[in-house]
């Protein structure tokens, strides 16, 4: 009898736990392959930015929030805070999902680098 709850509790853990996958890609790979970052065309590097939005579902079926892309978007931008002759280049998007017993969470992160257009001053 000892040795089943002992089983059970160890389950019980694991499920407790969760356990979750992450990938993520680059959205905006032909503007990062056309700029190329080459500083003498006037392109200088100001800063990175990032930004989430988190949600989850019950049951892994049933929203209870939602991780929109719009709303981390949204927030991208406000944390970017442009400036004039400011560009906001090289997007990428990470997912995140823990999934546990009777709820899954995901989290999306966008982020993306700030960079200034135009000739640098002499």
């Amino acid at each position: 009898m000892r040795p089943i709850r002992l089983s059970l509790l160890a389950l019980a853990l694991t499920f407790a736990s969760g356990c979750g996958f992450h990938y993520g890609f680059v959205r905006d790979a032909s503007t990062v392959h056309s700029l190329r970052y080459d500083m003498s065309h006037g392109f200088q590097f100001a800063r990175t930015v990032n930004a989430s939005s988190s949600g989850g579902t019950l049951l892994c079926l049933f929203p209870v929030g939602d991780a929109t892309y719009a709303e981390a978007m949204a927030k991208l931008f406000e944390a970017a805070k442009l400036g004039p002759n400011e560009a906001l280049v090289n997007l990428r998007e990470d997912h995140a999902t823990r999934i546990y017993l009777l709820y899954c969470s995901s989290e999306l992160t966008v982020s993306g680098d700030v960079v200034i257009v135009g000739k640098p001053p002499k």
